[in-house]
């Protein structure tokens, strides 16, 4: 019996697995002209665009982050479940236009 168990610690099997992508990469790609800044941005545009891999494409989702929030593009997302920071985000674009 003592040998089914694993030493110590726990595996949560049902975990959410996350691709992280910087706001500056994105910043980058609408730049480069390979993300359209007026569409909503789903996790298959920035797939298509380069900036996620296969494995990362099939996880649970991807989250976005910053450094230095300097992006002068509005973005809109396909979803956003963090929403205080979604309104934060608004928020600061609406000031920088």
């Amino acid at each position: 019996m003592w040998k089914t168990l694993p030493k110590r610690g726990f595996t949560n099997n049902f975990r959410c697995e996350y691709d992280n992508v910087l706001l500056s990469e994105l910043d980058a790609y609408i730049r480069a002209g390979k993300l359209d800044p007026t569409r909503v941005i789903t996790i298959k545009h920035m797939y298509d665009a380069g900036l996620l891999e296969k494995k990362a494409y099939n996880r649970d989702g991807v989250q976005v982050n910053a450094l230095h929030p300097t992006v002068l593009v509005p973005l809109h997302f396909d979803r956003c479940t963090h929403i205080p920071y979604c309104r934060h985000l608004d928020a600061a674009h609406s000031e920088n236009c």
